[in-house]
Formats: structure tokens, sequence, C-alpha cells
């Protein structure tokens, strides 16, 4: 749902028109949980031991999930929290910082194939390991994997949406999903047993030394002025990039403002961030961070992030990661259903098309036309707005 909207500058020549927009990410209808609040499931239970599975999982799949999570640690503090899967490491970090994590079990299975027993035995060998588990959450939606878990894992309990809900202890409706943003789908899980999310959604945590060494290399930067940037996405998927020319030249847009530019990023992919720096004022944030900051360099991602007047991003995990953190976040994503993939945050913002208005779905050369068609000036028009 639309909140705020507002026109921008026209891209030259191009038939597409470009707005601002403050949304309200999708949800299921509260009427759905009313029962399940007054008469908690959650409060019945002796839980000891918890599992998720999660499969694989990238930063802004964590940012998305992390509520979920949070609410079921809230719920049963003293718990052992164990994760199946094969988390990025900066996600490894993030949970054990936040709580959310206490053991891994790493599992990393491409694509789930009968035959593919050797991964399958792996998983059985982690049930023995781990024992009998008081609550199984399966968070993926795919048949053989949750067949999997049925007969890798002792558990006492279990909640999952696979399948229609085929392998859950509780069945549940989905009312219109397909256009729910995904932290609520994945939030149904707890809900479903009466467990309330957070007020704020998310829990992300960073050491408090982290806090103390940024206030230190932010000491010379005039933090009132700083635009962070995240010009890269983690896979190569032409729908979702802005060409690098453009990022290029937003940086110089921008810095004849007078902001503070940071480029943030995969510094596997450093080679990228200082082509788009190119001979402007611009920092590299991973250029600022010593080697020993640098292994935990997600932690002081985030102190930054939380620093900066404005974050700029594709649609990625950093402009997820962002708006979670609470910054102010816009979100280059013209062919993106807002309600149910925008970053998720009270000060989130988008530019996306007019032709989503007129369209249900897009054909992958539309979505490239369009993100193509988006140029520098319509963003840095949408930045003015947001700041202003």
């Amino acid at each position: 749902m639309l909140i705020k909207q507002y026109d921008l500058k026209a891209s030259d020549s191009t038939k597409y028109g470009f707005y601002l927009a403050k949304h309200e990410a999708a949800d299921y209808p509260a009427e759905l949980f009313k029962d399940w609040y007054k008469d908690p499931c959650y409060l019945k239970m002796s839980v000891k031991k918890v599992l998720f599975y999660i499969g694989g999982m990238a930063l802004g799949d964590y940012v998305m999930l992390n509520p979920t999570l949070a609410a079921f640690r809230n719920a049963f503090p003293n718990a052992e929290f164990s994760i199946v899967g094969c988390p990025s490491k900066v996600v490894q970090m993030l949970a054990q910082e936040a709580g959310v994590m206490d053991r891994l079990f790493w599992s990393k299975i491409k694509k789930h194939r009968p035959w593919f027993y050797k991964k399958y035995k792996e998983l059985w060998d982690y049930g023995k390991v781990l024992g009998g588990i008081d609550l199984l959450v399966d968070t993926q939606r795919q048949f053989l994997p949750s067949l999997v878990l049925s007969l890798c894992f002792d558990y006492k309990y279990r909640i999952g949406y696979s399948s229609k809900c085929f392998f859950s202890d509780w069945k549940f409706e989905e009312p219109n999903r397909p256009k729910v943003h995904d932290t609520y789908q994945s939030l149904m899980l707890a809900r479903r047993l009466g467990i309330k999310p957070l007020s704020p959604l998310h829990s992300i945590r960073i050491p408090e030394w982290v806090e103390k060494e940024t206030e230190v290399l932010f000491r010379n930067i005039d933090r009132d002025n700083i635009i962070a940037m995240f010009p890269l996405v983690s896979f190569n998927d032409p729908c979702r990039q802005w060409p690098v020319n453009y990022w290029m030249r937003l940086t110089e847009l921008l810095s004849d403002e007078g902001y503070e530019i940071i480029l943030f990023g995969d510094p596997g992919r450093i080679n990228v961030l200082q082509e788009i720096k190119g001979k402007n004022r611009v920092k590299v944030f991973w250029n600022l961070l010593n080697e020993r900051q640098r292994e935990y360099e997600i932690f002081f991602c985030i102190a930054a992030l939380r620093k900066a007047l404005c974050v700029i991003g594709l649609e990625s995990g950093g402009s997820h990661l962002a708006a979670a953190c609470g910054a102010r976040t816009l979100t280059l994503a013209p062919a993106t259903r807002l309600g149910r993939y925008a970053p998720l945050g009270n000060d989130s913002w988008v530019v996306y098309s007019n032709l989503l208005e007129s369209k249900e779905e897009l054909t992958t050369s539309e979505r490239v036309e369009i993100i193509n068609s988006l140029t520098p000036e319509v963003v840095l028009d949408a930045v003015g707005k947001i700041v202003s």
C-alpha cells in the first residue's frame, strides 16, 4: 500500500515515467491472527531445542527472515537454536550476534533430487548428533526437503507451510499470498503459534566495540551530508543492475551538491567500486578499515549506515539491511512489486515505474529496459525530495 507518492523529473528520451514512493509492505489480514493470539499455542509447549531449516541464505534473505527468528527467540529465550542450511559468512556473524543461532549444521544442497543420497545421509547424521528436537521450523516451500526432514530428524512439534502445511502440526491459510511481503510470509510460522512479532520487527545487533571504533572512523567526515551507496547486486541479474556509468554520473552529481559519498559492497568486487569512484571525491568503505576491522566488516557497515543521511541501493541485501537498521533508504527498483519485495523499514523509499500500474507481470526485456531508462538525474531528484 502506498503511503506517499511523488512524481519525479522525466527521463530524457524514454517512454516511462518514474515515481518516488513510500510504501507499507503487504501483510495478511489482522483478523487471521486474533484467535491465535488469544490462546497462544507456544505457551503450552516445553521447548528446549529449536531447529530451523533455512536452505541457502544470502544477506537479503536473512534480513527478511530475521523478524521471524527474533520472534521465536523472544518466545523461547532459554532454548538452544540450531540452523540447518548454508548461510553466507556475514549471515552467520549476524545470526550469532543476534543470538538466533547457537549451532550451525552446514548443508549445501543446490537442487533437491532423490539421488542426492550422500547429502541426505549428511542430514541423517546431523539428526543423530542433535537427538530429540522439541520444535522443527521448516522455512522452505519444497516437498522433497520437507520429506527428508521428516525422515532425518526426531522432533516433538513441527511447523511449516510446505505443500499447504502437509508436514505441519498446525494448518493455516495464506490468503492472497503472492502479494504478501516475504517477511510477513515467514512471520506466519510464528504467528500461527500465537507468537507476536517484535516491535521493532528486526533484531540486528553489533558489538559495542564496533560502535566505538566507527565513531573514530567518522570523526573527520561530515555526518549530516553522508550518502551511502550499494551499487552492486549479489548475482548477475540484468533486471536488477544499474549501469556502472550511471553510478559514476550519480556520484558526480551528488558530489557537486556537496554530499560525502561512501561506496559499500562485496570486497571481492572492489575493482568495480574503484571504477565507480573514479577521480571523484568518493570513499570506498572497505578502504577505510584496517586489517582487523575488515574481519568484522558487516558490523562496521551497519554502524556506518546508521550515521548516513541517506542510503541508495538496488534491490539487494544492502538496501534490505539499511532499511532494517532504520536508515533512510532509497531503493532503485523500478520494475519490482513494492508490497512484496521492497526493503522493509520505517523510512524506506522506492523509485518505481508507471508501467507497474498498468501491467500485472513484466517480461525480462521490459524490466531491463525500464531500469536502463532510469537516469542519474531522476535519482538525484528523488534524493532531493527525501532529504529535504
